[in-house]
């Protein structure tokens, strides 16, 4: 029963309070370790052995995400801020991910986007040098993709499996900043802003998606990480080959 109302919260529509300006929404999606899962795999095999429950998390992410609108690689940033809070809110009910920590925390930027990483590295205790780095690699870079926003939400998704291990957790982290046109017409932090940033960490619960693998595998269409994360990965900007050494330059 218990499963079966969890199941029902995660393909329920999920309110959302109405903001009272558009954010832009730009995302990523990374994974950490090594990933053991047979590409070939059936559905439920895929749900049933633990060596595949990188594929079966990264399967759910997908699921909550195209049921959601949630789609950053194929949907233009200022569309995405309701779809997003609806994915946030899907994939945390989820009955197979338990929630192990969430973190809450404001930071002070100054305006430096050096600065920006090392704080959010300090703010987020669960992979925080790799959150920090993929984070920066979202701003200024992405959202340069539309220059009308000045209020973005920065968007990462990890998928995590040590090596020699069938542990496999995912963690959602997002991030919101103001941004105004520097004088080279590149982003640049608002200074002396205080940002926002959440992470939560939940572990894939094994014996769950193990002992209900028929059951997940009738409603969940399967996704290798690799695609999941494809899909969840803003547009690179264009000329992000040149940009990027130049910004870094400025940092």
């Amino acid at each position: 029963m218990l499963l079966s109302k969890s199941l029902l919260l995660l393909c329920s529509t999920v309110v959302v309070m109405a903001r009272q300006s558009t954010r832009g929404v730009v995302s990523n999606a990374i994974f950490v370790g090594e990933d053991t899962s047979d590409p070939k795999a059936s559905p439920v095999e895929v749900f049933k052995n633990p060596e595949n429950h990188a594929t079966a998390a990264s399967s759910v992410v997908l699921f909550a995400a195209e049921m959601t609108g949630f789609t950053p690689g194929v949907r233009p940033a200022k569309s995405l801020e309701k779809p997003f809070h609806k994915f946030w809110e899907k994939v945390s009910v989820f009955p197979g991910f338990d929630l192990e920590k969430n973190e809450q925390q404001t930071l002070e930027l100054s305006g430096s986007w050096t600065q920006m990483e090392e704080a959010i590295e300090k703010a987020v205790s669960a992979n925080g040098a790799i959150v920090a780095s993929s984070i920066l690699q979202l701003a200024p870079y992405y959202i340069l993709l539309d220059k009308s926003l000045d209020k973005w939400i920065l968007s990462l998704v990890v998928f995590e499996q040590p090596k020699e291990s069938h542990a496999v957790k995912v963690q959602l982290v997002h991030m919101f900043l103001e941004t105004t046109t520097g004088d080279n017409h590149y982003p640049v932090i608002t200074p002396n802003q205080k940002a926002k940033i959440e992470s939560s960490l939940f572990k894939v619960n094994s014996s769950l998606l193990t002992s209900n693998a028929e059951t997940f595998a009738q409603k969940v269409h399967i996704s290798l990480v690799d695609d999941t994360i494809n899909i969840l990965a803003s547009p690179e900007f264009p000329d992000s080959d040149i940009f990027i050494p130049a910004c870094r330059g400025m940092l």
